[in-house]
């Protein structure tokens, strides 16, 4: 009876231990912040939120029939974390050159490293469909650990996603839309762990209303992933103490 429960409690450790030594799923949260500037003050914003990539639209006074479209893929577990924000949109018979901007802010906190160690790599490029005037984009990246610090969940629609930061911010600007890259080496991946990217469009010189215009970013991490132990390895090793305590107590049952 004795060896028969002993048993059932080494099959049961064994289950446990397969299941820790199997990666942890990990699940993606997208925000979206559309903000239209004016003078140096927001007088427009507006929230959007995703379980993924997707894309959302915003209309305001200087700015109409703005598209945002998101690529990120936290959700697939891949050794490279990617997250690509871009959008397009028109200017209004209000806008001004001068004083008008839109910003946007892309953050996904469901990303899940390989290793603490890695790379930040980060891009920003723009384009127009006017011929007179200029473009230009800045962004502002950084990594950030969602589970310290001022937290705000990307799933929030009135806070913009936050956290402590772990790496960057990194600062690009393309004053004519031609891309710009710029990286930065991380030192402590969380997990799970945000990626977040503001993008800025600011504009100069004379530009006809109605004309479009557009900006892409880009962010990822490259992982220097740690070699781990086989799963198959871990629960030998966990395995074989409780083998040999069953062995001793059949002798003692004999």
């Amino acid at each position: 009876m004795f060896l028969r429960q002993f048993r059932w409690t080494i099959a049961s450790l064994a289950v446990v231990a397969a299941i820790a030594a199997s990666p942890a799923e990990s699940k993606a949260g997208v925000q979206i912040l559309v903000e239209e500037i004016n003078n140096g003050s927001v007088v427009g914003s507006q929230y959007a939120t995703l379980s993924g990539s997707g894309i959302t639209t915003f209309n305001g006074t200087a700015f109409t029939n703005v598209l945002v479209t998101v690529s990120s893929n936290s959700a697939a577990g891949s050794p490279i974390a990617s997250l690509t924000p871009s959008f397009s949109g028109q200017l209004t018979n209000k806008f001004n050159a001068a004083l008008d901007q839109l910003r946007i802010t892309v953050t996904d906190d469901g990303f899940t490293p390989n290793g603490n160690l890695g790379t930040l790599r980060v891009e920003t490029s723009g384009s127009t469909g006017f011929a007179s005037g200029t473009e230009a984009v800045s962004s502002t990246t950084r990594l950030y650990n969602p589970n310290a610090g001022s937290q705000v969940p990307a799933s929030s629609m009135t806070q913009l996603a936050n956290g402590q930061t772990v790496a960057g911010p990194i600062n690009l600007t393309t004053p004519n839309g031609i891309k710009v890259t710029g990286e930065s080496a991380v030192n402590g991946l969380v997990s799970p762990f945000a990626i977040q990217q503001t993008l800025t469009v600011s504009f100069s010189g004379d530009i006809p209303a109605g004309a479009t215009f557009g900006a892409t970013g880009g962010a990822s991490v490259t992982a220097a992933a740690a070699v781990p132990a086989p799963g198959g390895l871990v629960l030998a090793c966990f395995a074989l103490p409780l083998i040999g305590l069953r062995r001793a107590f059949r002798k003692r049952a004999e």
